[in-house]
């Protein structure tokens, strides 16, 4: 594990999966995993307005996530910068995963941006978790309603005029 004070400047990409013992700030990139993997912190982390947080999700399984996550202790979690998810496979699966696992947080995201997802669905991040939602677009339940509506008025019509 390293330790001392980490900051990872505008650059740079911290990236990978194992541990990092010190107090660290990320000013360029964040991105947990080769492919899909963990990065364990056990002291606070730091994501600047200028950083960039890239995680894929390729379920909601451990193993097919990325992870960042708090060491034994209380450390905590600052964001700030762009969220990055990338789903895989036309993801399409509704529910949610922690993908930041830290004892305390703080601040949030500026931008999120979600590429991968079926047509339909949309994901948002909890700051006060570290989770990420995914549900179908309130537009694709509207329209399922309205089929359905719609479907209804058509038998009931059908049957009056019998």
């Amino acid at each position: 594990a390293a330790t001392g004070v980490l900051n990872v400047s505008s650059s740079a990409t911290l990236g990978g999966s194992g541990t990092i013992g010190g107090a660290t700030t990320i000013s360029g990139t964040l991105s947990p995993g080769n492919s899909t993997g963990t990065l364990t912190f056990n002291d606070n982390l730091t994501l600047d307005l200028n950083s960039t947080s890239a995680f894929e999700i390729n379920g909601f399984t451990t193993g097919l996530f990325d992870l960042v996550s708090g060491g034994p202790g209380s450390q905590t979690v600052t964001f700030g910068g762009t969220l990055n998810l990338t789903f895989i496979n036309n993801f399409s699966t509704e529910g949610s995963v922690q993908i930041i696992n830290f004892e305390n947080y703080s601040g949030g995201f500026s931008t999120l941006n979600t590429t991968g997802l079926a047509d339909g669905y949309s994901a948002t991040f909890d700051s006060l978790s570290g989770t990420v939602n995914v549900v179908p677009e309130p537009s694709t339940y509207a329209l399922l309603a309205l089929a359905a509506a719609g479907l209804g008025a058509h038998v009931v019509r059908r049957r009056r005029s019998r």
